[in-house]
């Protein structure tokens, strides 16, 4: 069940959430009924965080032991003539024979160059949690 309680329990029952969160439960806290922090304890973030660490620490390995490397710093949009991009001169210096090309085509649309990067995350602005609803859960 999801553990959700006014933020202003955490000054008023704070052993209450403190024992709730040191027994392994999230609590999710609310201001003005609109989500506003979660308390976890500092097992479970290290649970969270050891996954990343661990995914970084591979990737980091990998680079060490491979000649391959990828690398986002050369980015440039280009138009395709015939299937064809053609590199601009201030990178060709940069560039063998061979090179890997990851398309994004640019969408109609797009203001500005942070539209064209998928952003995969949420946005909790507006949302209002139902505590009567996550309870029925």
């Amino acid at each position: 069940m999801i553990n959700i309680k006014p933020v202003s329990d955490l000054r008023n029952k704070y052993p209450e959430i403190e024992k709730e969160v040191n027994e392994g439960q999230t609590v999710y806290l609310t201001k003005n009924g609109y989500g506003s922090m979660i308390i976890l304890s500092l097992e479970k973030y290290a649970e969270l965080c050891n996954g990343i660490e661990h995914k970084q620490d591979e990737a980091a390995f990998v680079a060490e032991s491979s000649e391959l490397h990828y690398s986002h710093e050369i980015v440039f949009d280009a138009k395709t003539t015939d299937g064809s991009i053609k590199i601009p001169k201030k990178y060709s210096d940069q560039v063998d024979s061979n090179v890997r090309v990851i398309l994004s085509p640019i969408r109609s649309g797009a203001e500005n160059k942070s539209d064209l990067i998928p952003f995969y995350g949420f946005d909790t602005s507006g949302y209002r949690f139902d505590r009567s609803e996550a309870n029925e859960r």
